[in-house]
């Protein structure tokens, strides 16, 4: 099948597109701030991904493969966030050899980095000032934050109802949207980061 001659196109690429497991929450809401922005001014864009499986759940943006990316498939690459440890060797970067390459909200490290790139819109440079991380400008809806506290076993009662309590609140938990953290509450126990009464009370 013939290639169009007409290619208006922009691939985003960043960690999710050589690591599988090296990217945070904050490149994929970095993802969504460079995707909001470009669904605005109604550019087509697609992301390069190590593997579309392995991010099914998390990006809804039209994906590809970073080992698939055909240099006539797309004109410009926008590569985001994070230290911008890459070189002229980075297979998705050799593919858009020759095309406008434009580095975003990344951290310059090493410096020579920059020079695999057009532009470089820097997050933090040495010797300049930071620039607000791209993941802030989200505007992906917050959700709730739930904090939960759990007894424990405790020999004390007669009826170990902590199980039950455990099944119950996960259920009802798993049907909405929500954040939740554990919360230990035992003194003192190895490994906690919070220490003291005080710092516990905090935490709440």
């Amino acid at each position: 099948m013939a290639r169009s001659s007409t290619v208006s196109a922009r691939r985003l690429g960043g960690w999710f597109s050589v690591h599988s497991d090296g990217n945070t929450g904050g490149d994929l809401l970095a993802l969504d701030t460079v995707a909001d922005w470009l669904r605005e001014r109604r550019v087509s864009f697609s992301v390069a991904v190590s593997e579309i499986a392995r991010y099914a759940d998390l990006i809804s943006y039209p994906m590809v493969r970073a080992d698939t990316v055909h240099p006539a498939d797309a004109d410009i690459l926008v590569w985001m966030r994070g230290p911008l440890s890459v070189d002229a060797e980075t297979p998705l970067l050799a593919v858009f050899a020759g095309k406008p390459r434009i580095a975003w909200g990344v951290s310059t490290t090493p410096p020579d980095a920059e020079g695999h790139f057009d532009t470089v819109i820097a997050r933090d440079r040495p010797g300049e000032p930071g620039r607000l991380d791209l993941s802030f400008r989200s505007r992906t809806a917050p959700v709730p934050v739930v904090g939960l506290i759990y007894a424990g076993p405790q020999p004390d009662y007669r009826t170990p109802c902590e199980p039950v309590v455990r099944t119950v609140v996960r259920d009802a938990l798993a049907t909405r949207d929500n954040a939740k953290i554990e919360i230990a509450t035992r003194m003192p126990v190895e490994g906690n980061r919070l220490q003291t009464p005080a710092q516990r009370e905090v935490q709440r």
